[in-house]
C-alpha cells in the first residue's frame, strides 16, 4: 500500500475540493443552463435586518498550516452568506419570487411550501456535491495504489454512504418537485414559533434527518427556516410531509410547548446538532463573551464528528 505523502495528500484535498456540481435543480430536471449562486435564507429583507457593513457572522471550516480541521467564527459578506449553486438564474428566479419579493404571510401556503422547498433543494446540492468530493478522492486513492478499488475499504463505504444519502434527498424532491408542479401546497404540514420581543439575531434554512430511529430505512425528514420577520420577532417554520408527521411533531415537542430562554435554548441545540446553513447579527455576536462563542463551536464541532449531545448553558 502506497503511501500517503504530503503531497499526494495536499493535491488530494485540493483535486476534491474543486469537485462541484453545476447544474439547475429545476423540477423538470432538464434544464441544461449552468447554475448560479443564489441565497437560501432571503438576502433582500432577512439579511438586510442582520448585517453589518455588509457582514454578518458565521461558522466557518478551517484547514490548519498543520492540516488539521478546526471551525472559526469568519465575518461573511451578505451577497455569499448561506449562498448554494442549485438553480439557474431563470429558474431560481421563477420559483422563489412568491417569497424573495413579498414579507411572508404565515397562512400563506404557498409561501411555506416554497421556503421549505428551498431548503431541501438546498441540502440536495450540498449532499450531492459532497458524493461527488468524496467520490472523487476514492478514486485518486486508487489511482496511488492507497485502496485498492475491488474489495470492501473505509474510504470506498465512505463514498456508498454519501451516495445513498444524496440519492435519498434526490428522491425525497422528486416528490416535491410534482407537488410544485401541480400546486399541491398541502404536501407539507407546518409548525410556526414566534419568538416575540426578539432582536434579529439569526437566520438559517435546513433539511435534515432524525437521528432517532436509525434502524428505520427512510427517517423521518424536517426542514427548518428560522429568520427575522421583524425588528422584535423571529420565525422557527418547521416544515414536514404527513408520513413524518406523527416523528416530527414528537421530536420538536419540547420546543412548541415550552416558551422564553428554555425554547430559545432548544431552538438553539437543536440547530447547531443539525445545522451549518445559518448566520449571526454582528452586533448580536459582539454581545457574546469568549467563552461563550468558544462553546458554540465547540458544542458545533462535536456534532459534526461524534453526534454530541452535551448541554451547556452558553447555547
Amino acid at each position: 500500500m502506497a503511501k500517503i505523502d504530503d503531497s499526494l495528500r495536499k493535491k488530494m484535498l485540493f483535486s476534491a475540493q474543486s469537485s462541484k456540481l453545476n447544474r439547475c435543480l429545476a423540477p423538470s430536471a432538464s434544464c441544461q443552463k449552468a447554475a448560479v449562486r443564489a441565497h437560501s435564507v432571503q438576502n433582500g429583507a432577512v439579511m438586510a435586518m442582520l448585517h453589518r457593513n455588509g457582514h454578518v457572522k458565521a461558522p466557518s471550516p478551517k484547514v490548519n498550516k498543520d492540516e488539521s480541521f478546526s471551525i472559526v467564527w469568519q465575518d461573511v459578506g451578505r451577497n455569499l452568506a448561506t449562498t448554494f449553486e442549485g438553480f439557474c438564474s431563470t429558474h431560481d428566479s421563477a420559483l422563489f419570487m412568491p417569497i424573495d419579493t413579498r414579507s411572508l404571510d404565515v397562512t400563506n401556503r404557498e409561501q411555506l411550501f416554497l421556503y421549505a422547498y428551498r431548503a431541501v433543494a438546498r441540502e440536495l446540492h450540498a449532499s450531492m456535491e459532497a458524493a461527488i468530493k468524496v467520490q472523487s478522492t476514492y478514486h485518486q486513492r486508487i489511482e496511488a495504489g492507497i485502496d485498492k478499488g475491488d474489495q470492501p475499504e473505509a474510504a470506498g463505504m465512505m463514498a456508498l454512504e454519501r451516495m445513498l444519502h444524496a440519492h435519498s434527498t434526490y428522491v425525497y424532491k422528486t416528490k416535491l418537485d410534482e407537488a410544485l408542479t401541480k400546486r399541491r401546497y398541502e404536501a407539507f404540514s407546518h409548525e410556526i414559533v414566534h419568538l416575540t420581543n426578539q432582536v434579529p439575531t439569526v437566520a438559517a434554512s435546513v433539511f435534515f434527518d432524525l437521528d432517532t430511529r436509525p434502524n428505520e430505512e427512510e427517517p423521518p425528514r424536517v426542514a427548518l427556516n428560522i429568520f427575522p420577520a421583524s425588528n422584535d420577532e423571529t420565525l422557527a417554520i418547521f416544515s414536514f410531509t404527513e408520513q413524518d408527521a406523527v416523528a416530527i411533531r414528537e421530536y420538536v415537542r419540547d420546543i412548541l410547548e415550552s416558551d422564553g430562554i428554555y425554547q430559545k435554548y432548544l431552538l438553539s441545540r437543536m440547530l447547531l446538532m443539525h445545522a451549518e446553513n445559518f448566520v449571526i447579527a454582528p452586533s448580536i455576536f459582539d454581545t457574546w463573551s469568549a467563552e461563550k462563542r468558544d462553546a458554540i463551536l465547540d458544542f458545533f464541532l462535536q456534532t459534526v464528528r461524534f453526534n454530541s449531545s452535551k448541554e451547556s448553558e452558553h447555547l
